[in-house]
């Protein structure tokens, strides 16, 4: 498997983030860079109504997900005339945008007037499901759901059962994954009650969406005998309705002394396991992805020494039963003293996947960096081919083209920035 130079999404891409790049892994002799660069179509303004303001930049998307090629959907935030964060849904069909619109009904549970998409998830062309959320007047976070069906956007609503568990206040759902339409799996965090006078208690929650409707959100069933601290789940994949692996973070203890953990936790036939460490050679350690396949999953995120420098690690799942952390081979070649992570993993088949994350070099610039794992063996990490980087490159998502995983085998795109 070879990742092959990237080239810049589109002609006049330049913005004060940064320029959107691709990079593509291949099993075959690549085609000349400039062939790959024609490939990809200008870059397009989702119209608007004329309420999401007139500044492009007071909107954002912070979420995307894709069915099929042209058929995607994206989230994010814009402000009204008032100067107030809104959330907002569009979707494409047949390769046209549709008009971005706000999400119904979130403006009124959005008091606190901040509201946006978080994640997004595409299970069918029309049928997606995104999390996101808002703020009420008391200045409380909230998580919320809303679904496209058939090519309709629903209200968005609060999740259900949160109520019950966020007597802190302070909850929101970071990750979402849907394999059929109105069946998906989400996952975050809610605060309850306090440690000591000075911590609130944090705990990770998951929540799963059956047959359009969303069930109880619930806390991951055995976090509360990990976690002394703060807890959220970061990542979830799901293989089926019902069928998923997650992971997260969680912590023994508060403030510069607390250790944190990387825990993953696996969902079989509708029921959650209970959460277990992922076991870390290190002092601390988080799970940041997770991509899961019939027959097993990959993770990737980072693991820390004492001194909070930290080193990109990947881990499997087989038979619902999860190896150690492993540092990414080539790691400390590349950052030999500074910090590492893998952002993003994707998996098209049990033992082949591809990752991507980045990396600080001996002058604390930082660089993008993928990796592929072939028939369960991960190949060393390689910053990504293409222009060098200037003082910060990093992979922001990694997908196979138009679709979530990498397929076929050896056939990855990833994206940065």
């Amino acid at each position: 498997m070879r990742w092959q130079s990237g080239v810049a999404a589109a002609a006049g891409t330049a913005t004060a983030a940064g320029l959107l790049a691709v990079i593509s892994v291949v099993n075959h002799a690549p085609p000349p860079v400039s062939a790959w660069a024609r490939q990809w179509g200008q870059v397009t303004s989702i119209p608007r109504p004329a309420t999401f303001g007139k500044s492009l930049a007071d909107q954002r998307v912070s979420a995307m997900s894709c069915a099929a090629p042209g058929e995607c959907g994206v989230g994010g935030n814009y402000k009204d005339s008032g100067g107030h964060l809104q959330a907002f849904v569009a979707a494409e069909h047949h390769g046209t945008w549709a008009d971005a619109q706000p999400v119904a009904g979130v403006a009124t549970l959005n008091t606190g007037l901040n509201a946006t998409i978080v994640a997004l998830s595409c299970a069918a062309p029309g049928d997606c499901s995104a999390v996101g959320t808002y703020f009420d007047s008391s200045h409380n976070l909230w998580p919320f759901v809303v679904s496209e069906t058939h090519g309709r956007w629903s209200a968005g609503a609060e999740l259900s059962g949160i109520a019950a568990l966020n007597s802190g206040g302070d909850a929101a759902l970071l990750t979402i994954s849907c394999t059929a339409p109105d069946d998906c799996a989400a996952g975050g965090s809610y605060t309850h009650g306090f440690y000591d006078t000075s911590y609130p208690r944090v705990d990770a929650l998951v929540a799963t969406e059956t047959n359009g409707r969303w069930n109880p959100a619930l806390e991951v069933p055995g976090i509360a005998a990990l976690n002394f601290g703060e807890a959220a789940v970061t990542s979830v994949s799901c293989t089926s309705p019902g069928d998923c692996g997650a992971g997260g973070y969680y912590s023994q203890g508060n403030g510069a002394g607390g250790q944190t953990h990387a825990f993953t936790v696996m969902q079989t036939n509708g029921s959650w396991a209970s959460a277990e460490k992922l076991h870390s050679a290190e002092v601390y350690a988080s799970v940041l992805s997770v991509s899961c396949v019939p027959g097993g999953c990959a993770a990737g995120g980072y693991e820390a020494n004492s001194a909070y420098l930290n080193k990109a690690f990947t881990a499997s799942e087989r038979g619902g039963s999860w190896g150690s952390a492993e540092a990414v081979p080539g790691i400390s070649t590349l950052s030999p003293r500074k910090n590492s992570e893998v952002d993003w993993v994707s998996c098209a088949s049990v033992g082949d996947c591809g990752a991507g994350g980045s990396y600080n070099d001996e002058t604390s610039d930082m660089h993008a960096f993928v990796i592929s794992e072939t028939g369960g063996t991960w190949g060393a990490a390689q910053t990504a081919p293409g222009p060098a980087p200037r003082y910060l490159a990093r992979i922001v998502g990694i997908a196979g083209p138009g679709l979530v995983l990498c397929p076929p085998k050896d056939e990855c795109v990833a994206t940065g920035s």
